[in-house]
């Protein structure tokens, strides 16, 4: 029975799914385009991401999920991700530099991890 549901699920998730994929190609191209990084057009894909993800399954989000996922877009952020699982997971923001002020002030009242990307891969530091 359980196979039968998935596999009925999958079907239709297969547009949803090919829009996902295609978002993931021209993300590919904007970070590895030389000339021209814009970042913001990632943000603006990440948001795309989202939209498709849930409507994959009921149980991609729920609530409050996604009102802080929308407290982060009205706050100026132009897209996210869900990262990590269950009750230990988090949303990633994508903030253009101008709109950081007018998003922190939005999302005061959540937890912030600043972090910063390096070339080493993963690297943890003590606080």
């Amino acid at each position: 029975m359980f196979k039968k549901k998935k596999m009925k699920r999958f079907k239709i998730n297969i547009p949803h799914l090919k829009k996902i994929n295609f978002i993931a190609k021209k993300a590919f191209k904007i970070l590895n385009n030389k000339k021209d990084n814009n970042l913001n057009e990632i943000g603006k894909l990440l948001n795309d991401s989202w939209i498709y993800k849930k409507k994959l399954s009921q149980t991609v989000t729920n609530k409050k999920i996604d009102n802080i996922y929308s407290e982060g877009i009205k706050g100026g952020a132009l897209g996210g991700k869900l990262l990590g699982a269950g009750s230990g997971g988090f949303i990633l923001f994508y903030v253009p530099s101008k709109k950081k002020l007018i998003f922190e002030k939005a999302m005061k009242k959540y937890i912030k991890i600043n972090f910063k990307f390096s070339n080493r891969g993963s690297e943890v530091f003590k606080l």
